[in-house]
C-alpha cells in the first residue's frame, strides 16, 4: 500500500481504533489480527528469501501485534523464534488472547536471550508501541541493545522501541530497524526529528479503516513527495552551468541574530565571485531580515 501524505499524532489515530471499534463494530482482536497478516505481508516484501525470523514480544498490544505475526509465519511455513521481553503472565486483554492463540497453535515461547538472536534472519520488534514515552525502563535496556548489537535486520512493528511515536525522539536506547510497518495513520514521530534514522523504510497498512470517518482530524504534517518537488523546481538545460543559477537566498530571524544573515551572505559571496549582487531589506516592524546574493 502506497504511503499516505497525512501525518497524524498517536492520539488521533487511537482516536480512529476507537471509531472503528465502538462506532463501527470491529473488535479489537480482529484489528490486531490484520495488523499481524500485514506485518507477515510486507516482512516478506522486504526479505523475501528469509526463512527464520525471531520475534521479541513485549506486554502490551504491540506485543500481540508480535503473538499474532508469529502464529500467521509459523502457518505459512516459516521457522518462528518467539521470545519474551516481559512476562506473558502480564499480557491483558486482545494482546492476552494473541498469546493463548499462538500457544493453541503448539507456538513456544522462550524467555528473552541475547544468544537466541542469532537464530533468525530477521529481527522483529514487537516490545513498545506508540504508548511509549520517555526513557525505555531499565530492564529493557539491555533486550534493545543487544538488538541493535547483533547484526541482524529489525523489522519494527508501528513504531520501534523507544522511540517517541509524536516527536520522532529517542531519549535512551532506542530500536534501529532497517524498516518499519505502521499501521492505520502514518504517525508522525516516524518522519521528523531523529525519527527516519531508526525506523528504516517506512510501510502502511490502514487495516481496512480507509473508509472510517476521519471524525474531523485535521493532519498535523503533509509529506512532500517527490513529484512535487520536480512540480517545483524549474527546468534546468543540460547546457547550464553554475553561473546561470548562482543566486542564493539567506532568511534571517530573531531579534540579535540579524548578523548571522549579513555574515552569511558575505561568506557566499567570497565563496562564489560570481553571486555579485548583494541586498538588504530590513522591517523594523517585525523581528526578520532578508539577505539576497
Amino acid at each position: 500500500m502506497a504511503l499516505p501524505v497525512a501525518l497524524y499524532s498517536t492520539a488521533q489515530v487511537r482516536a480512529i481504533d476507537a471509531h472503528a471499534i465502538n462506532e463501527l463494530g470491529v473488535p479489537g482482536y480482529t484489528l490486531m489480527k490484520r495488523a499481524g497478516e500485514a506485518a507477515l505481508r510486507y516482512l516478506r516484501t522486504r526479505w523475501p528469501t528469509a526463512h527464520r525470523i525471531v520475534i521479541v514480544c513485549g506486554s502490551g498490544n504491540n506485543g500481540g501485534d508480535g503473538y499474532v505475526l508469529a502464529r500467521f509465519a509459523h502457518a505459512s511455513g516459516l521457522t518462528v523464534t518467539v521470545l519474551a521481553a516481559a512476562e506473558p503472565a502480564e499480557l491483558r486483554g486482545d494482546a492476552r488472547q494473541a498469546y493463548e492463540d499462538f500457544r493453541a497453535s503448539e507456538g513456544g515461547v522462550k524467555p528473552f536471550a541475547p544468544e537466541q538472536l542469532s537464530s533468525g534472519e530477521v529481527i522483529v520488534d514487537a516490545i513498545l508501541g506508540t504508548g511509549f514515552k520517555g526513557r525505555v525502563r531499565e530492564h529493557l535496556v539491555p533486550v534493545i541493545q543487544a538488538i541493535n548489537s547483533c547484526g541482524t535486520p529489525v523489522f519494527a512493528l508501528d513504531v520501534p522501541s523507544g522511540l517517541d511515536s509524536d516527536a520522532g525522539t529517542a531519549a535512551g536506547e532506542a530500536i534501529r530497524a532497517e524498516a518499519t510497518v505502521t499501521f492505520v495513520g502514518l504517525k508522525t514521530g516516524l518522519f521528523v526529528g531523529d525519527g527516519p534514522e531508526y525506523a528504516g523504510t517506512v510501510f502502511f497498512d490502514d487495516l481496512e479503516l480507509a473508509d472510517a470517518p476521519q471524525l474531523g482530524l485535521a493532519p498535523r504534517l503533509n509529506r512532500i513527495v517527490e513529484a512535487e518537488i520536480h512540480t517545483a523546481l524549474p527546468h534546468r538545460p543540460r547546457s547550464s552551468n553554475k553561473g546561470d543559477f548562482g543566486r542564493v537566498l539567506i532568511v534571517g530571524s530573531g531579534r540579535g541574530w540579524r548578523a548571522r544573515p549579513r555574515s552569511a551572505s558575505v561568506r557566499a559571496s567570497s565563496r562564489w565571485p560570481w553571486l555579485r549582487r548583494m541586498s538588504w531589506r530590513l522591517r523594523p516592524a517585525a523581528p526578520s531580515s532578508f539577505v539576497s546574493a
